[in-house]
């Protein structure tokens, strides 16, 4: 799942959240098979025995690595199998746009492998320079590419 907050989503669920000064929230975390840090939006896997579904599964990656709740959420693809990562892989994404989150004030707790670092209030533009610099991990770049279809059309870009 991935999901995009604008203020940054997620088998696996990509978030974007989206904020009223129109930035988003960028994960910085380990990439174990490239052995590198890479930014990408809060995600994480949907495990069945945890969650009751892909947002939920979204809704807690949200919380635990960027440390936000709430908002207005958008799932972002109709596709129920989700979008594949890549041509050689089996992975699944399901994207999601959260628009206007706050600060959790009951964070789950983040997972012990995982080292992550946030980097807040990325503008647009900025998101903009990190894709064309290849620093965006590939879900997220289809997360962002469909959520700022969806602001363009509500007037929030």
């Amino acid at each position: 799942m991935a999901t995009t907050p604008l203020r940054d989503l997620l088998e696996s669920g990509e978030g974007l959240p989206i904020v009223e000064e129109k930035t988003t929230e960028l994960v910085i975390e380990y990439s174990q098979g490239t052995n590198d840090m890479n930014y990408t939006f809060s995600s994480g896997a949907f495990e069945p025995k945890k969650h009751k579904d892909m947002l939920e599964a979204a809704k807690h990656e949200l919380s635990e690595e960027a440390g936000l709740a709430g908002g207005e959420w958008i799932q972002l693809s109709d596709n129920v199998n989700g979008i594949a990562e890549l041509k050689w892989g089996r992975n699944r994404f399901v994207p999601f746009l959260v628009i206007d989150p706050v600060a959790d004030e009951t964070p789950r707790a983040k997972d012990a492998e995982e080292l992550i670092e946030m980097r807040n209030n990325v503008s647009p533009a900025d998101l903009k320079k990190a894709i064309l610099k290849g620093q965006l991990r590939l879900p997220s770049v289809q997360t962002w590419i469909m959520a700022e279809d969806v602001l363009r059309q509500r007037g929030l870009l």
